[in-house]
């Protein structure tokens, strides 16, 4: 595991396991970099529109929903 802080940047290398945690009280924001360029159509295809901004406990059960 590896701990980010303020401004961290950090590599995945293709093909390994990640997941990103926000165990701190404040808001995470990130901004993902993605090259070669294709994955955004990944994300398109596996996923659904958000219809309005939601909390943190409701996007939860929304991921873990079946038929998402």
């Amino acid at each position: 595991m590896r701990d980010g802080s303020i401004e961290s940047v950090m590599s995945t290398p293709e093909a390994v396991k990640h997941e990103i945690l926000n165990e701190g009280p404040d808001e995470l924001v990130m901004l993902w970099l993605v090259s070669p360029p294709g994955l955004e159509d990944f994300f398109k295809a596996i996923g659904r529109p958000r219809t309005r901004a939601m909390g943190m406990n409701e996007t939860r059960a929304w991921l873990a929903s079946p038929g998402r």
